[in-house]
């Protein structure tokens, strides 16, 4: 008896030093971040869209994060937004090194097997979408533009964009073959500050903006004195998939593809451009940019830093500072969210990712 009892409480001292381990092991991961500096990288050159989100995130997420660690921000661009994504995913997996990227998901599932990368693997933490473009026409083109539905009489335009794989880029490409209208593309070009003064210059004749960049920059500029017409922006399909959802992101001033394209045609847009349209504002800018640890960070970590996203997410001010970069209220993804979607982004149907494939090919001419 005296041998079972001892076997008894043996096996119970055993369970409550597992348990104390286990304690301590969890209360050691949630404050094992306190005192330290976390890195955020992002993948773009300071001053964008992509920087100044990565910064107002900085400033809320770092608060409230348990032990509220410093976080900076750290621009690494390049690589066609790869170089900012690598060093972040291959970072140490201890909470200090975090991603808040241009991913560009709905494009990079056609790259080549050994190229891709293994978001589904990664950390996700979440996602910041809501970011939609604009289109606009230099003034001077033809006999002179003054109003929006002259846009599609001009024989020829030339537009401007990131990259013959960038997500607007392609939806705009569909947006035209909607219209009917004959189009080349000229890429290359980092942020709307640099389209724009490619079409000041008038080397395209065709632009895009985010909605941050349109209000701060062209709304009051060019637009004002006469030297561009906004036209339509892009964004997320109506749950009937007839239309693109109005927002009031770019004032009164430009309409909603689907309204620009019935008022010109009477006819609802239909066919694979108008899916391509419809993909992008389903899966790209929803989540246009992603945010992660790197793979094989700690469960513990990762419930630390996903719950303190969460309740930032939540926060009426970070909430405030995100709309001001974008120019209007951003989409916020997370928890089971922001797995669901990157995992639906990259199990594309090979139907959408031949037409994606097919304009890629259409701009790079």
């Amino acid at each position: 008896m005296n041998l079972t009892l001892n076997k008894t409480t043996k096996l119970m001292a055993g369970l409550c030093v597992a348990a104390l381990m286990t304690v301590g092991s969890i209360s050691a991961s949630a404050e094992s971040l306190a005192g330290k500096t976390i890195t955020l990288i992002h993948n773009a050159s300071p001053g964008g869209s992509t920087g100044l989100g990565a910064q107002v995130l900085a400033n809320f997420w770092s608060k409230a994060i348990e032990g509220q660690p410093t976080m900076i921000v750290q621009s690494v661009p390049g690589g066609a937004l790869t170089k900012g994504i690598h060093a972040a995913m291959n970072a140490k997996a201890d909470g200090t090194t975090l991603a808040y990227v241009a991913w560009s998901g709905s494009t990079r599932i056609l790259d080549e097997p050994a190229l891709q990368i293994p978001f589904k693997k990664l950390g996700l933490i979440g996602g910041i979408g809501g970011g939609s473009q604009m289109i606009s026409v230099s003034t001077d083109m033809g006999d002179g533009i003054e109003s929006a539905d002259q846009f599609v009489k001009l024989e020829e335009i030339t537009f401007g964009g990131y990259s013959a794989k960038s997500m607007p880029s392609l939806a705009f490409a569909a947006a035209f073959d909607l219209l009917g209208m004959d189009w080349s593309f000229v890429s290359g070009f980092r942020g709307g500050g640099k389209i724009a003064a490619a079409q000041a210059r008038g080397e395209i004749d065709v632009g895009m903006s985010t909605a941050n960049y349109f209000n701060t920059q062209l709304k009051d500029g060019a637009v004002a004195d006469g030297d561009i017409l906004p036209l339509f922006y892009l964004g997320a399909p109506s749950a009937d998939g007839k239309d693109i959802v109005s927002s009031d992101a770019f004032g009164d001033i430009p309409v909603s593809f689907s309204e620009y394209y019935r008022g010109i045609t009477g006819k609802d847009p239909s066919g694979p451009a108008w899916d391509l349209i419809k993909f992008n504002g389903t899966n790209h800018e929803p989540v246009t940019w992603l945010i992660f640890a790197p793979e094989g960070t700690s469960a513990d970590t990762l419930k630390m830093l996903r719950d303190a996203f969460a309740s930032v997410a939540k926060d009426p001010a970070y909430i405030d500072g995100t709309a001001k970069v974008l120019g209007g209220t951003p989409i916020i993804t997370y928890g089971q969210g922001i797995i669901d979607k990157v995992n639906s982004v990259q199990d594309t149907p090979e139907e959408m990712k031949e037409i994606i494939r097919t304009y890629i090919a259409k701009l790079k001419g």
